[in-house]
């Protein structure tokens, strides 16, 4: 990227939707990085519960912790009608 003040949020239910292997986009552009919005969704689809979608969250935690990240991460996390119930339950699996 031409310039240093373009910055990457970075959204990892987005990437793995659309295919994306994390450990390819931190090297390209991790140190570009301002925050991370933890979320997970099928390739192609909506977004679903932690864990059960396609988002590889060990080596995401990998990926995060070797570019040395230490911004703001933020659970974006699937919600539904259970309301803080569902948001528990993920905040207590990442």
């Amino acid at each position: 990227l031409p310039s240093d003040f373009i910055k990457v949020n970075y959204d990892t239910g987005n990437s793995s939707c659309f295919g994306y292997n994390i450990e390819e986009e931190f090297e390209a552009y991790g140190d570009r990085i301002t925050d991370i919005h933890i979320k997970d969704r099928k390739m192609g689809g909506e977004s679903v519960e932690l864990g059960n979608g396609d988002f590889d969250f060990e080596m995401g935690v990998k990926a995060i912790q070797n570019i040395n990240y230490e911004g703001l991460i933020i659970l974006q996390a699937y919600r539904n009608d259970e309301g803080i119930e569902i948001f528990d339950k993920q905040y207590k699996f990442f």
